[in-house]
Protein backbone atom coordinates (compact mmCIF):
# COMPACT_ATOMS: atom_id res chain seq x y z
CA UNK A 1 0.00 0.00 0.00
CA UNK A 2 2.26 2.73 -1.36
CA UNK A 3 1.12 6.39 -0.98
CA UNK A 4 0.80 8.30 -4.25
CA UNK A 5 2.66 11.56 -4.88
CA UNK A 6 1.75 14.84 -6.53
CA UNK A 7 1.63 13.89 -10.25
CA UNK A 8 -1.47 11.70 -10.53
CA UNK A 9 -3.19 13.57 -7.72
CA UNK A 10 -2.73 16.85 -9.62
CA UNK A 11 -4.40 15.39 -12.70
CA UNK A 12 -7.27 14.15 -10.52
CA UNK A 13 -7.69 17.65 -9.08
CA UNK A 14 -7.72 19.07 -12.62
CA UNK A 15 -10.54 16.72 -13.65
CA UNK A 16 -12.57 17.58 -10.55
CA UNK A 17 -11.92 21.28 -11.18
CA UNK A 18 -13.31 20.99 -14.71
CA UNK A 19 -16.50 19.46 -13.36
CA UNK A 20 -16.85 22.14 -10.69
CA UNK A 21 -16.12 24.86 -13.25
CA UNK A 22 -19.17 23.71 -15.19
CA UNK A 23 -21.25 23.89 -12.00
CA UNK A 24 -19.93 27.39 -11.29
CA UNK A 25 -20.75 28.54 -14.82
CA UNK A 26 -24.31 27.27 -14.51
CA UNK A 27 -24.70 29.16 -11.22
CA UNK A 28 -23.29 32.28 -12.90
CA UNK A 29 -25.78 31.99 -15.76
CA UNK A 30 -28.64 31.68 -13.29
CA UNK A 31 -27.50 34.70 -11.25
CA UNK A 32 -26.30 36.99 -14.02
CA UNK A 33 -22.61 36.90 -13.05
CA UNK A 34 -21.04 35.85 -16.33
CA UNK A 35 -18.40 37.98 -18.07
CA UNK A 36 -16.07 37.87 -21.06
CA UNK A 37 -13.61 35.62 -19.21
CA UNK A 38 -16.34 33.18 -18.13
CA UNK A 39 -17.79 34.17 -14.78
CA UNK A 40 -17.02 35.93 -11.52
CA UNK A 41 -19.23 34.75 -8.66
CA UNK A 42 -19.75 37.05 -5.70
CA UNK A 43 -21.83 37.02 -2.52
CA UNK A 44 -24.36 34.24 -2.03
CA UNK A 45 -23.71 32.50 -5.37
CA UNK A 46 -19.99 32.30 -4.55
CA UNK A 47 -20.72 30.67 -1.16
CA UNK A 48 -23.16 28.29 -2.87
CA UNK A 49 -20.46 27.21 -5.33
CA UNK A 50 -17.93 26.66 -2.53
CA UNK A 51 -20.51 24.68 -0.55
CA UNK A 52 -21.32 22.46 -3.53
CA UNK A 53 -17.61 21.86 -4.11
CA UNK A 54 -16.94 20.86 -0.51
CA UNK A 55 -20.03 18.65 -0.44
CA UNK A 56 -18.88 16.95 -3.64
CA UNK A 57 -15.47 16.05 -2.21
CA UNK A 58 -16.83 15.02 1.20
CA UNK A 59 -19.69 12.83 -0.08
CA UNK A 60 -17.72 11.16 -2.88
CA UNK A 61 -14.76 10.28 -0.68
CA UNK A 62 -16.91 9.16 2.27
CA UNK A 63 -19.10 6.91 0.10
CA UNK A 64 -16.74 5.83 -2.70
CA UNK A 65 -13.31 6.57 -1.29
CA UNK A 66 -12.62 8.77 -4.30
CA UNK A 67 -13.91 11.67 -6.37
CA UNK A 68 -14.52 11.24 -10.11
CA UNK A 69 -11.06 12.65 -10.76
CA UNK A 70 -9.45 10.10 -8.44
CA UNK A 71 -11.50 7.28 -9.95
CA UNK A 72 -10.24 8.29 -13.38
CA UNK A 73 -6.64 8.27 -12.13
CA UNK A 74 -7.09 4.98 -10.23
CA UNK A 75 -6.61 6.58 -6.83
CA UNK A 76 -8.35 5.99 -3.53
CA UNK A 77 -8.35 7.65 -0.12
CA UNK A 78 -7.96 5.30 2.86
CA UNK A 79 -7.02 5.61 6.51
CA UNK A 80 -3.40 5.19 7.49
CA UNK A 81 -4.10 1.62 8.59
CA UNK A 82 -5.59 0.79 5.18
CA UNK A 83 -9.22 0.74 6.31
CA UNK A 84 -11.87 2.66 4.29
CA UNK A 85 -12.22 6.36 4.95
CA UNK A 86 -15.31 7.29 7.01
CA UNK A 87 -17.48 10.41 7.13
CA UNK A 88 -15.56 12.05 9.97
CA UNK A 89 -12.22 11.65 8.23
CA UNK A 90 -13.68 12.86 4.94
CA UNK A 91 -15.07 16.02 6.55
CA UNK A 92 -11.74 16.82 8.26
CA UNK A 93 -9.68 16.02 5.17
CA UNK A 94 -11.76 18.18 2.85
CA UNK A 95 -12.34 21.07 5.24
CA UNK A 96 -8.58 21.61 5.13
CA UNK A 97 -8.72 21.55 1.33
CA UNK A 98 -9.44 25.28 1.67
CA UNK A 99 -5.88 25.64 3.01
CA UNK A 100 -4.16 22.99 0.90
CA UNK A 101 -5.77 24.45 -2.22
CA UNK A 102 -4.31 27.94 -1.79
CA UNK A 103 -2.29 29.27 -4.74
CA UNK A 104 -3.32 26.45 -7.08
CA UNK A 105 -2.72 23.73 -4.45
CA UNK A 106 0.92 24.73 -3.92
CA UNK A 107 0.46 24.43 -0.13
CA UNK A 108 -0.81 20.87 -0.50
CA UNK A 109 1.92 19.99 -3.00
CA UNK A 110 4.68 21.21 -0.68
CA UNK A 111 3.20 19.22 2.21
CA UNK A 112 3.13 16.06 0.05
CA UNK A 113 6.72 16.58 -1.09
CA UNK A 114 8.08 16.90 2.45
CA UNK A 115 5.88 14.22 4.03
CA UNK A 116 7.23 10.69 4.29
CA UNK A 117 3.72 9.34 3.72
CA UNK A 118 3.00 11.88 0.94
CA UNK A 119 0.21 13.52 2.91
CA UNK A 120 -1.16 17.00 2.44
CA UNK A 121 -2.32 18.92 5.52
CA UNK A 122 -5.84 17.50 5.26
CA UNK A 123 -4.45 13.95 5.18
CA UNK A 124 -2.31 14.60 8.25
CA UNK A 125 -5.26 15.94 10.23
CA UNK A 126 -7.62 13.14 9.14
CA UNK A 127 -4.91 10.43 9.28
CA UNK A 128 -5.55 9.41 5.69
CA UNK A 129 -3.37 8.61 2.68
CA UNK A 130 -3.99 8.43 -1.07
CA UNK A 131 -3.07 5.12 -2.66
CA UNK A 132 -3.37 3.42 -6.02
CA UNK A 133 -6.70 1.65 -6.51
CA UNK A 134 -7.59 -1.26 -8.72
CA UNK A 135 -8.23 -0.55 -12.38
CA UNK A 136 -11.39 1.32 -13.15
CA UNK A 137 -13.28 1.54 -16.41
CA UNK A 138 -10.62 2.58 -18.97
CA UNK A 139 -12.95 5.02 -20.71
CA UNK A 140 -13.80 6.97 -17.56
CA UNK A 141 -10.99 9.49 -17.91
CA UNK A 142 -11.77 10.15 -21.57
CA UNK A 143 -15.46 10.60 -20.87
CA UNK A 144 -14.77 12.98 -17.99
CA UNK A 145 -12.43 15.11 -20.08
CA UNK A 146 -15.00 15.15 -22.87
CA UNK A 147 -17.63 16.29 -20.38
CA UNK A 148 -15.27 18.96 -19.16
CA UNK A 149 -15.14 20.24 -22.71
CA UNK A 150 -18.83 20.99 -22.40
CA UNK A 151 -17.84 24.16 -20.50
CA UNK A 152 -16.58 25.55 -23.78
CA UNK A 153 -19.67 24.49 -25.70
CA UNK A 154 -21.83 25.93 -22.93
CA UNK A 155 -20.01 29.23 -23.23
CA UNK A 156 -20.85 29.19 -26.96
CA UNK A 157 -24.59 28.73 -26.41
CA UNK A 158 -27.10 31.59 -26.92
CA UNK A 159 -26.80 33.92 -23.95
CA UNK A 160 -26.59 37.42 -22.55
CA UNK A 161 -23.30 38.75 -21.20
CA UNK A 162 -21.90 42.00 -19.80
CA UNK A 163 -25.27 42.85 -18.26
CA UNK A 164 -25.44 46.36 -16.80
CA UNK A 165 -28.21 48.12 -14.90
CA UNK A 166 -27.90 51.91 -14.85
CA UNK A 167 -29.84 55.16 -14.56
CA UNK A 168 -28.79 56.21 -18.07
CA UNK A 169 -28.49 54.38 -21.36
CA UNK A 170 -24.68 54.27 -21.31
CA UNK A 171 -24.16 54.81 -17.58
CA UNK A 172 -22.08 52.96 -15.02
CA UNK A 173 -23.35 49.76 -13.44
CA UNK A 174 -25.65 50.18 -10.44
CA UNK A 175 -27.54 47.82 -8.15
CA UNK A 176 -29.46 50.38 -6.05
CA UNK A 177 -31.59 53.21 -7.43
CA UNK A 178 -33.23 56.27 -5.85
CA UNK A 179 -37.00 56.35 -5.66
CA UNK A 180 -37.16 59.33 -8.03
CA UNK A 181 -34.77 57.94 -10.70
CA UNK A 182 -36.37 59.02 -14.02
CA UNK A 183 -35.65 55.79 -15.88
CA UNK A 184 -33.81 52.51 -15.26
CA UNK A 185 -31.94 50.88 -18.12
CA UNK A 186 -30.68 47.33 -18.60
CA UNK A 187 -28.22 46.78 -21.41
CA UNK A 188 -26.56 43.50 -22.34
CA UNK A 189 -24.55 41.90 -25.09
CA UNK A 190 -26.28 39.11 -26.98
CA UNK A 191 -24.04 36.23 -27.97
CA UNK A 192 -24.73 33.39 -30.43
CA UNK A 193 -28.43 34.25 -30.66
CA UNK A 194 -29.51 33.62 -34.27
CA UNK A 195 -31.24 36.31 -36.31
CA UNK A 196 -35.00 35.96 -36.07
CA UNK A 197 -34.96 34.59 -32.52
CA UNK A 198 -36.84 36.57 -29.89
CA UNK A 199 -35.38 38.13 -26.76
CA UNK A 200 -37.46 39.52 -23.94
CA UNK A 201 -37.02 41.47 -20.71
CA UNK A 202 -39.69 41.35 -18.01
CA UNK A 203 -39.60 43.88 -15.13
CA UNK A 204 -40.75 42.37 -11.84
CA UNK A 205 -41.43 43.99 -8.45
CA UNK A 206 -40.32 41.15 -6.20
CA UNK A 207 -41.12 42.73 -2.84
CA UNK A 208 -42.57 46.18 -2.30
CA UNK A 209 -45.23 47.65 -0.01
CA UNK A 210 -47.56 48.66 -2.83
CA UNK A 211 -47.77 45.55 -5.02
CA UNK A 212 -48.24 41.80 -4.56
CA UNK A 213 -45.03 39.73 -4.46
CA UNK A 214 -43.45 39.12 -7.87
CA UNK A 215 -45.75 41.61 -9.59
CA UNK A 216 -45.07 41.99 -13.32
CA UNK A 217 -44.66 45.68 -14.14
CA UNK A 218 -43.86 45.60 -17.84
CA UNK A 219 -42.15 43.58 -20.54
CA UNK A 220 -40.54 44.12 -23.91
CA UNK A 221 -39.92 41.52 -26.61
CA UNK A 222 -37.95 42.01 -29.80
CA UNK A 223 -36.51 39.97 -32.64
CA UNK A 224 -32.77 39.70 -33.12
CA UNK A 225 -31.67 41.11 -36.46
CA UNK A 226 -28.44 40.36 -38.36
CA UNK A 227 -25.32 41.91 -36.77
CA UNK A 228 -27.27 42.84 -33.64
CA UNK A 229 -24.95 42.46 -30.67
CA UNK A 230 -26.67 44.38 -27.86
CA UNK A 231 -30.13 44.89 -26.41
CA UNK A 232 -31.44 47.60 -24.11
CA UNK A 233 -34.54 47.40 -21.94
CA UNK A 234 -35.81 50.41 -20.01
CA UNK A 235 -38.57 51.30 -17.58
CA UNK A 236 -39.74 54.80 -16.68
CA UNK A 237 -40.50 56.05 -13.19
CA UNK A 238 -44.13 55.76 -12.03
CA UNK A 239 -45.91 59.07 -11.39
CA UNK A 240 -45.54 58.69 -7.63
CA UNK A 241 -41.94 57.51 -7.88
CA UNK A 242 -40.45 54.06 -7.52
CA UNK A 243 -41.76 52.22 -4.46
CA UNK A 244 -38.93 51.11 -2.19
CA UNK A 245 -38.14 47.42 -2.32
CA UNK A 246 -36.62 44.57 -4.30
CA UNK A 247 -36.91 44.26 -8.08
CA UNK A 248 -35.57 42.09 -10.87
CA UNK A 249 -35.51 41.78 -14.64
CA UNK A 250 -36.18 38.31 -16.06
CA UNK A 251 -34.39 37.80 -19.37
CA UNK A 252 -35.58 35.31 -21.99
CA UNK A 253 -34.16 33.90 -25.22
CA UNK A 254 -36.55 32.26 -27.69
CA UNK A 255 -39.18 32.08 -24.96
CA UNK A 256 -36.94 30.28 -22.51
CA UNK A 257 -35.65 31.76 -19.22
CA UNK A 258 -32.03 32.88 -19.54
CA UNK A 259 -31.04 35.02 -16.54
CA UNK A 260 -32.40 37.04 -13.62
CA UNK A 261 -30.91 40.43 -12.78
CA UNK A 262 -31.83 41.90 -9.39
CA UNK A 263 -31.76 45.47 -8.08
CA UNK A 264 -33.33 47.50 -5.32
CA UNK A 265 -34.90 50.91 -4.87
CA UNK A 266 -34.20 52.97 -1.75
CA UNK A 267 -34.67 56.56 -0.58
Amino acid sequence: MEPVGVGRRAVAVLIDSILLFVVGYLIAIGTGQTNEEGFNLKGGPAFLWIGIGLAYFIVMEATRGATLGKLAMRLKVVKEDGSPIDWQASVVRNALRLVDGLVFYIIGAIAIWVSKSKQRLGDMAARTIVVSARAWAPLLLASLLAFGGSAESLAASPRYKDIVLSDSRDGAAMTTFHHDTPKIFLRAKVVDIPAGATVKGVWIAEKTKVAPPNYKIDEKEMKVIPLMDEVTYSLGRPNAGWPEGEYRVDLFIAGKPAQKVRFRVAK
